[in-house]
């Protein structure tokens, strides 16, 4: 059967709700390195750019252990088939704090942007069939004993919370 407001199979908002646990690592950032040895320059100002990525093999094993704890959740189900329209996702990030940190929040590096773009790309092909079918994102950062992330995903409501008046 369908919904009537979406078309949709008929879905009754339930969530997916399960904590990866683990060290969350940011997707989409490198860092720049300036060599600034002119014999090795092929620049007149001597310096030579050079783009290093950003711990692509952490970040590959972080991707693939959330994809893992989401199939396991499913039970062996690809929601990416039962619902194609929106979803909604809330994430929180829990990060170690340092020994001297002082701070309450963690208000620092990572990035809580790059934090979600791991998550969004590592369940695609298992929840959705792509991340832009995610039209509604809430995330958190906060200091906790145990790092990882918990993640909890629903299909989007058919009617918007607020609608633009005209």
């Amino acid at each position: 059967m369908r919904c009537p407001k979406c078309n949709q199979p008929e879905h009754d908002g339930a969530c997916l709700r399960f904590f990866v646990h683990g060290k969350p690592i940011t997707q989409g950032s490198g860092d720049a390195i300036v060599i600034t040895d002119r014999r090795r320059s092929k620049r007149r100002c001597g310096c030579v750019g050079q783009y290093v990525p950003d711990r692509r093999k952490e970040l590959y094993t972080w991707r693939r252990k959330i994809a893992s704890v989401a199939r396991d959740q499913l039970g062996g189900r690809v929601l990416s088939k039962d619902w194609q329209g929106p979803y909604e996702v809330a994430l929180v990030f829990y990060l170690r704090r340092g020994k001297t940190v002082k701070r309450f929040e963690p208000d620092v590096a990572p990035d809580l942007d790059k934090l979600q773009r791991a998550v969004l790309d590592a369940l695609a092909g298992v929840i959705w069939n792509n991340d832009g079918q995610v039209t509604r994102i809430v995330a958190d950062k906060e200091y906790g004993q145990h790092e990882g992330v918990a993640i909890e995903v629903s299909p989007r409501i058919c009617e918007p919370l607020f609608k633009a008046t005209t």
